[in-house]
């Protein structure tokens, strides 16, 4: 819940808040999570460099609904269901470094969970 109401959650926030039927609370330039306190900054970001985190294995939909998946690629693994597109709007990430726009939601929203601890 953002108490300011000229800001709007993230949509990683959102995911995260219904996939874990918590909700945060956002007054100021905090963000409480529970009973953790989180500073945010200016934009009403937590600091969390997404940056160096790996990027997924990518798999097709079809191979997933299909079944042609081995029996154990998934076993211990995390599933995150998103898409990407060839024409895609590429953000520059670094001097050297694009990234399109889908490509890069997975980290960012990695990296929240992780920062709130629901898993590591």
């Amino acid at each position: 819940m953002v108490d300011d109401k000229s800001m709007m959650p993230s949509l990683q926030l959102l995911i995260a808040e219904r996939a874990f039927k918590t909700q945060a609370k956002v007054t100021g330039h905090q963000l409480r999570w529970g009973s953790t306190l989180f500073d945010l900054d200016n934009e009403g970001r937590i600091a969390c460099n997404s940056l160096p985190l790996s990027q997924p294995t990518v798999i097709p939909l079809r191979d997933f609904l299909n079944r042609t998946l081995p029996l154990d690629f998934l076993k211990h693994k995390r599933l995150v269901v998103g898409y990407g597109r060839s024409d895609a709007l590429l953000m520059q990430i670094s001097p050297t470094r694009k990234m399109s726009a889908h490509e890069i939601f997975y980290p960012q929203t990695r990296c929240l969970i992780e920062s709130l601890n629901w898993i590591t």
